[in-house]
């Protein structure tokens, strides 16, 4: 069901799992005292295989982190959302009662049961427009539970340094210059907006449906930043899995989903003049900064390609 890839040449920056061969992963799960079957997991809107994590048995999932503190946020907020009634897969103890495995070159790993139900997907989402409801009312009640963290937790984001200095200059071209100088004054607007700990990947694969709840997994990527990132973040993290694919009703049913997330968050968490305003801004700004990070990238060239694609088409039908 997934078109075949074409062999890329590796990046070292973007293989650094690598090393976490199937044995690595047999070797880490028996310091839990289990022997149990090893399975791929992978992503199910393109088939493509996590490096980061494997399934142990029926119910359980290996997780690998790239550092000790990213995999000590990723324990603590799975921990803050389950106290909330939010769906996250919980650490398992080792034996001597800690709940993470220091492996190699600095990684750690866990052993997580995994949430009951199904990763979400960007087709049926866009096929019912109405469930980005749902979602919204999700990452408002994730942003809610983080915020008994603390401000200690999570460093912060720097969006706006990282876009202003490092993304603009390698798109220029891109956007007219017109444009531009309005569009760098509404990015530095983007640091007063009320700030939660986000999810910061909050793409289909990571949002699980359980039936009467939204779960969330892989929070490898979490930061302090404003908490409307997330909803920005899921829609164009759908419209980049339907962009252009002739069988479904992309085009007419993206704004409707973009609304219902935007909805769906209201209604739990009243969003701000000043972050409704702040929507296309970040929209946008996260869509040059995967054409920048992506266009140094052999393995990611088709994502370069949708979103060099898909930037100019957002352009013009921006959600109200």
């Amino acid at each position: 069901t997934h078109r075949v890839k074409e062999p890329v040449v590796p990046l070292i920056k973007e293989e650094v799992f690598k090393m976490l061969t199937r044995e690595k992963f047999r070797e880490a799960l028996s310091h839990w005292g289990l022997d149990l079957p090893l399975s791929p997991v992978t992503y199910p809107g393109s088939g493509e295989i996590n490096e980061t994590a494997m399934y142990a048995g029926d119910d359980l999932i290996l997780k690998a982190y790239r550092d000790e503190t990213a995999c000590r946020l990723a324990i603590a907020l799975a921990e803050r959302l389950h106290a909330a009634d939010i769906p996250a897969a919980l650490a398992l103890p080792l034996p001597d009662g800690s709940n993470a495995l220091p492996i190699l070159d600095g990684m750690w790993m866990t052993l997580c049961r995994r949430i009951p139900g199904e990763a979400m997907r960007a087709d049926a989402l866009i096929r019912r427009p109405e469930k980005g409801h749902r979602i919204g009312a999700a990452l408002a009640k994730l942003h809610l539970a983080t915020a008994a963290l603390g401000e200690d937790w999570g460093d912060d984001e720097p969006w706006a340094d990282h876009l202003l200095n490092w993304a603009l200059p390698r798109v220029e071209g891109i956007l007219p210059d017109e444009y531009l100088e309005d569009f760098r004054h509404r990015v530095e607007t983007t640091r007063d907006l009320p700030a939660a700990l986000i999810h910061r990947d909050p793409n289909p694969s990571n949002l699980i449906d359980t039936g009467d709840r939204v779960g969330f997994i892989n929070f490898d990527l979490s930061r302090r930043f404003a908490r409307i990132f997330d909803p920005c973040y899921t829609m164009t993290a759908v419209l980049s899995e339907v962009f252009e694919r002739e069988k479904l009703p992309w085009q007419q049913n993206w704004p409707l989903f973009c609304k219902a997330v935007l909805a769906g968050y209201d209604s739990v968490s009243p969003l701000t003049a000043q972050e409704r305003a702040a929507v296309p801004v970040l929209m946008l700004g996260n869509e040059i900064l995967a054409i920048a990070a992506f266009a140094e990238s052999s393995k990611y060239k088709d994502i370069f390609d949708v979103n060099m694609r898909m930037l100019p088409w957002m352009m013009g039908n921006m959600p109200e």
